[in-house]
């Protein structure tokens, strides 16, 4: 994708295979974004602050909304069908050496996770 491309364009072409892959095929989904400190990570990823207060679909939201909406709207189709699913998800920011879970409830506000050396799985509340 150039660096015109919309959201929207993002995710029209990424967000079905995902989606599907997790779904239906019960795949693993890591989604990732590197670079340097103001390059737009966040933004892509989430979207503007603004949009991330809607409760409906907005165009400036990023790729993780839109794919949650998708998934949700795939797995309430398979719900109704009879099928029983389960979705576990996390969103960890890694800056200056060090994981914060963004999805903590913590009041202080994004909490740190701790990694367990022998199974390189996160420990504690995340």
């Amino acid at each position: 994708f150039g660096t015109e491309a919309t959201q929207r364009e993002v995710t029209d072409e990424i967000v079905p295979g995902l989606v599907e892959s997790f779904t239906a095929e019960s795949t693993s989904v890591l989604f990732f974004a590197y670079g340097q400190t103001g390059t737009g990570k966040t933004r892509t990823m989430l979207g503007t602050e603004a949009s991330l207060r809607s409760a409906e679909p907005h165009e400036e939201w990023g790729v993780f909304p839109r794919v949650c909406t998708a998934a949700f709207d795939k797995l309430a189709a398979l719900r109704a069908r009879g099928v029983k699913c389960r979705l576990s998800g996390s969103a960890i920011e890694f800056y200056l050496g060090e994981c914060f879970d963004l999805l903590s409830s913590s009041r202080a506000g994004n909490s740190p996770v701790q990694i367990e050396a022998q199974s390189h799985k996160p420990a504690g509340e995340s």
